[in-house]
């Protein structure tokens, strides 16, 4: 829905530069879609990883990997 209701607020020029999203709606094509679209940030707590390598321990897990952002 992030991406319909983004395209009714803009038509009627209420798009804001930031919203403040339900962990549901925070997901990797919302974040980009809105960025690249509309200017709009996106805010919120992301999801918990849910994948069977998290569930069992074994293989590559989100948790597995960290993002070095001041590199």
């Amino acid at each position: 829905m992030t991406p319909i209701i983004h395209a009714h607020l803009a038509e009627k020029q209420l798009l804001q530069s930031a919203y403040l999203l339900d962990t549901a709606y925070v997901k990797a094509d919302n974040l980009v879609s809105s960025e690249t679209e509309y200017q709009v940030d996106l805010y919120g707590k992301v999801p918990p990883d849910t994948s069977w390598q998290e569930r069992n321990k074994t293989g590559f897990a989100l948790s597995c990997f960290a993002i070095d952002w001041e590199q």
